[in-house]
């Protein structure tokens, strides 16, 4: 085992003057930050912290030299020099994006650089990386609040980048700044109860400390945190076994940390029954992530989602699931056939965590195309696309004038589930009006008809998104058809398709999905429009 790094005993590593031997300027190193809310990167990074390894992340590409400044590019900021970063950054930073200061002030750049000094023996620089999460501590001291990277997923990440950086040199000096990103965990600030309900973040939190906790030898610290994952588990999902997240990428994501938390526990306490209680909560958790998985084997984006794979129960028989209590019902008629017929319905509470405004909507897969679909999720900065993908406006359901009461819940009023025809009817008083939709699935004509009806005197409009796969061929009042391949779409109303809007930007966002973070494709959001009463309108493929 190699000996420990010696920090420097001063305020902070002296970085220069530079040998002159340095014939080159040297390359910054850049470094893009973790995607904050993609799930695989996440559970990834939460299953690094808990194993105690003394791996920090994927080392930087480029050398980390010894007697070399270390200059870093985080885009689009400009570049700086490791241990030598401006003291007013950690309070102001240079950018405004919240996911690039989340990475920043979490020191998620320091990992690529520390691993790949400690890869290369250079233990000078990677002195030098260490003492700047050091500095970042003495500097930028916890305000009590979460101003100034001190709220708990900021905290949470800097943790894990301060663990590392710990299992790599087993300096004291980093200790101080351990304990004070632990404390954050400890304070109202911990994102679990009792001030907050149960979320991911709680259980990245909780795993990080584990992992300090093993590190410097704090039992209680481990007891505790022990304790609060036995108790927050049965808590984070739905009596059927669905993430109260409202996001099936964010669904998969729980399923990862949960079972990573049994597996920790598991270290510590082999023999508690706590163990197998979790591991059950996720077995049934899995079983939901089946349902949400479309017949071409990717999830269903519902809420902050991107396209990724998803699980199957290719003996299954079962066609439709429904829970209540998260506000969610599927329908698929077959588990093994790619060209299978599947759709999915939003009703139940409140949007919170990484859901969307998308109740009462749908969508919809037939003959193995997808058709109908939700936005997914753009990026968690302020931005036209952001507010667009969690808006109604990017779903597909039926809005009235008014503003959206945002405490109030939509429901399931009836269902008839035939052999080959699926009937559902929601109902809401989303926008304080009486709403009902009744959706109609018809395998074997490859058709939905989906009806919405307000009291009267209310005019309202459908929104409908059809995949980006698909390409407009003609367009009529109240008649389009659409083609993909080989396939066809044709879509009917008796309303009026006022507005078909493909990549729009001005005057607002229109006509866009999101498979994965900052990406976006074009696709065809439809409006329908009518004075009053109700509006029924149809998607027939072949």
């Amino acid at each position: 085992m190699r000996s420990p790094v010696v920090l420097a005993t001063g305020a902070a590593v002296a970085l220069g003057p530079w040998p002159a031997a340095a014939a080159h300027s040297p390359v910054p190193h850049v470094i893009v930050l973790p995607d904050p809310g993609l799930p695989a990167d996440q559970a990834a990074a939460a299953a690094l912290a808990a194993a105690g390894t003394t791996k920090c992340s994927s080392p930087s590409s480029d050398p980390v030299q010894d007697d070399q400044p270390i200059l870093v590019t985080l885009p689009p900021a400009p570049t700086f020099t490791v241990g030598a970063v401006n003291p007013r950054w950690w309070r102001n930073p240079p950018l405004a994006s919240v996911t690039w200061q989340l990475g920043f002030l979490g020191l998620q750049w320091l990992g690529p650089l520390a691993q790949r000094a400690y890869d290369d023996d250079q233990t000078k620089a990677l002195g030098v990386v260490a003492e700047q999460a050091v500095t970042f501590q003495r500097q930028n001291p916890d305000p009590g609040d979460s101003r100034y990277g001190w709220d708990e997923g900021t905290a949470m990440r800097r943790l894990q980048t301060l663990n590392c950086l710990y299992a790599l040199t087993r300096s004291s000096r980093l200790v101080p700044a351990m304990e004070a990103a632990v404390a954050v965990q400890f304070s109202s600030r911990y994102a679990g109860p009792p001030r907050h309900s149960v979320h991911n973040h709680g259980v990245l939190a909780n795993l990080a400390v584990l992992d300090s906790a093993r590190l410097l030898g704090r039992t209680t610290w481990r007891d505790r945190v022990i304790s609060r994952m036995k108790s927050e588990a049965p808590l984070a999902w739905t009596r059927v076994g669905t993430t109260w997240e409202q996001s099936t990428s964010y669904h998969k994501l729980n399923i990862n940390l949960w079972n990573r938390a049994a597996t920790e526990i598991a270290k510590v306490r082999p023999t508690d029954p706590a163990v197998t209680r979790i591991r059950t909560l996720t077995a049934r958790a899995d079983r939901v992530c089946a349902w949400m998985t479309e017949p071409d084997g990717k999830i269903v984006l519902i809420g902050d989602s991107d396209e990724a794979a998803g699980t199957t129960r290719s003996t299954w028989t079962t066609r439709v699931f429904r829970d209540d209590q998260a506000g969610l019902a599927v329908g698929r008629w077959s588990w093994t056939d790619p060209a299978s017929t599947y759709y999915s319905l939003r009703y139940g509470p409140p949007r919170w965590a990484h859901g969307q405004q998308d109740r009462i909507g749908t969508t919809w897969t037939a003959r193995g195309q997808r058709i109908l679909v939700n936005p997914g999720r753009y990026s968690y900065d302020a931005s036209g696309y952001r507010t667009y993908a969690l808006s109604q406006a990017s779903h597909n359901v039926a809005t009235v004038a008014g503003a959206l009461k945002t405490n109030v819940s939509a429901t399931v009023a009836a269902v008839v589930t035939r052999a080959r025809v699926h009937m559902w009817t929601l109902t809401d008083r989303l926008y304080g009006a009486s709403h009902s939709r009744g959706v109609i699935v018809d395998v074997d004509h490859g058709r939905l008809t989906v009806t919405d009806a307000y009291a009267a005197g209310r005019s309202f409009r459908q929104k409908w998104h059809v995949a980006p796969a698909w390409t407009l061929t003609s367009k009529g009042s109240r008649r389009l058809t659409f083609a993909s391949g080989k396939h066809r779409l044709v879509v009917t109303t008796t309303g009026v398709f006022a507005l078909v809007q493909r990549a729009v930007n001005r005057p607002v966002v229109a006509g866009w999905y999101f498979p994965k973070e900052k990406t976006r494709v074009a696709d065809d959001e439809i409006t329908v429009t009518w004075g009053s009463g109700k509006v029924t309108t149809t998607f027939a493929t072949s």
